[in-house]
């Protein structure tokens, strides 16, 4: 199997993306739900998946400025914490966790509502979360 290729380029964000190899060997399972990014006409959704190698029970995905592997989604804006936020994904649920926090970074927010370090809470549909300038928006669909 091929190592994975670590993001696809979109304008200011990287989105992880499984291989051509994992998707013709049905290795790669989508997660549900999407993540669309506001202001961004045009351009996909995030959708995440579970990489072959993950525990099946949970899947956990890193969110920030800085680069790194295939579970983190790259928000390449100065304003992004290099290390923000992480998702988990768990029965059937994603739960967001703040992990930016201080004098010289923005909060996560959702929904307009500033998250304190390491307050996780679990998104439902249509949730606004802010990170720095960067807004998405959560659909379970």
């Amino acid at each position: 199997m091929a190592p994975h290729d670590p993001c696809v380029r979109i304008p200011d964000y990287f989105v992880p993306e499984p291989t051509a190899e994992e998707r013709m060997a049905a290795e790669v399972k989508f997660l549900p739900g999407r993540f669309d990014i506001l202001g961004e006409d045009g351009q996909p959704p995030i959708r995440l998946y579970r990489p072959p190698d993950v525990p099946h029970d949970e899947i956990q995905y890193t969110i920030g400025r800085s680069p790194a592997g295939p579970t983190h989604i790259q928000l390449n804006h100065r304003t992004v914490h290099r290390r923000q936020a992480s998702l988990l994904f768990k029965d059937g649920q994603y739960l967001l966790r703040n992990h930016a926090d201080g004098p010289y970074s923005n909060p996560t927010r959702i929904n307009g509502d500033a998250m304190q370090r390491d307050e996780t809470r679990v998104l439902k549909d249509g949730d606004m979360i802010e990170m720095g300038g960067v807004a998405l928006v959560y659909r379970d669909t």
